[in-house]
């Protein structure tokens, strides 16, 4: 890119103090040219701050002797969240943007604000510092998670660095650290991060490494010396066992008994599996589950046969949908007199074929399923607790 301009630094004062303005309007673009001068690949750190919002690139690389241009406009109009969620403001107009070496290696870095009608309009130096900055601390992401046994998460490690002007930059060093669990048979981590669930239960993942702090004297010039760095999170392993109502909506509708209108009652019952964790069960927010309703008739005393077993999918929040529907007042001879009770227990099933039964949790009580009473003249009672018909 050729620029019929002067480069200097606005009024000199910006050289090395970390604070590079950028501009964007309808005339104005702001783009960082950066070049690795040196035969080696060259880590960069990067971070833009606009509106409050700190926004980092932590796998910015350089190729030998390559220049990339990062285009400010691009960048935040591309709306790609950093390594912690953070966007840079869509209508943001003005920010810093601060960019630093992370091996000792010879870098050039360079923004340029650009007004179209009247040039170059100013331009503004990299921060100066003898020696690449040092490590800092490993921070591990995410700081907790929760898993279905069978299911996997990435962990990312990404290394806080701090240079001589202070400010903190990120690099991601996911595939350059060894990864570990505390319990192996809770959870397994693969050499990249790669957390597998396995059982039930609490693990800890760590990543480590060789952190590297530099200094500089004028007899050594700039020197580095290791340290240990470490960063951890924590991966809960989740077991379906309890099946728990969430929702109980009554009903009503018309419907017809040997020809004689009369009215239906029904609930909608909605349910969500959640883990073994006491006292307070989880939920398990894994969409895509497999739900299944067992039930078998423990008093047919009408031979109403109104109930069919149901099967369902979660949904992001371990809830089935559509909700449970219990209807009375089928076709019986003898309404609203008689009185059926049925036994209600569920299946779950993940995508890799595994299956459990959880409890059900109705109100207070735990049990292994509920006793559905059934009466075509009242709604349908939902009795927790049941044992039998197992």
């Amino acid at each position: 890119m050729a620029i019929d301009g002067k480069f200097q630094n606005e009024g000199w004062g910006w050289a090395g103090s970390g604070a590079n303005p950028w501009h964007l309007d309808n005339q104005t673009e702001s783009m960082l040219f950066l070049t690795n001068e040196s035969g080696q690949v060259a880590g960069i750190g990067f971070a833009v701050t606009a509106g409050g919002v700190h926004y980092y690139l932590t796998k910015l690389k350089l190729q030998p002797h390559e220049t990339r241009v990062i285009n400010l406009r691009s960048l935040r109009d591309a709306q790609a969240p950093d390594f912690r969620g953070h966007r840079i403001p869509a209508t943001a107009t003005d920010g810093s943007v601060s960019w630093i070496r992370f091996e000792d290696l010879p870098v050039e870095g360079r923004l340029v604000v650009i007004e179209r009608k009247s040039g170059v309009a100013s331009n503004y130096d990299c921060c100066i510092c003898a020696c690449p900055p040092s490590d800092y601390v490993l921070a591990v992401s995410p700081s907790s998670v929760s898993l279905l046994i069978g299911l996997s998460a990435q962990f990312e490690a990404d290394d806080w660095k701090i240079n001589c002007n202070g400010p903190y930059f990120y690099a991601d060093w996911t595939n350059q650290v060894g990864w570990s669990s505390s319990a192996p048979s809770v959870a397994s981590v693969s050499s990249t991060g790669l957390v597998t669930a396995s059982s039930g239960g609490s693990t800890t993942i760590t990543a480590s490494t060789v952190g590297v702090k530099y200094g500089y004297n004028s007899y050594k010039g700039c020197y580095a010396s290791g340290f240990p760095l470490q960063g951890s999170g924590t991966m809960l392993g989740q077991v379906p066992t309890y099946f728990v109502v969430t929702g109980n909506v009554t009903l009503t509708d018309a419907c017809s008994i040997n020809g004689v209108a009369g009215t239906r009652y029904h609930r909608k019952l909605t349910y969500q599996v959640q883990d073994q964790e006491k006292p307070t069960h989880k939920p398990i927010a894994v969409s895509g589950m497999a739900v299944a309703e067992h039930l078998c008739n423990q008093a047919d005393g009408c031979q109403l046969g109104g109930l069919v077993p149901g099967f369902w999918q979660t949904n992001s929040t371990g809830t089935i949908t559509p909700p449970d529907d219990v209807f009375m007042c089928s076709a019986a001879p003898r309404c609203p007199t008689c009185v059926e009770t049925w036994n209600q227990g569920f299946s779950v099933s993940n995508n890799k074929g595994q299956q459990w039964s959880p409890m059900v949790v109705n109100g207070s009580a735990q049990g292994a399923g509920n006793d559905i009473s059934i009466k075509c003249s009242q709604y349908p009672s939902v009795i927790p607790g049941s044992t039998n018909c197992q």
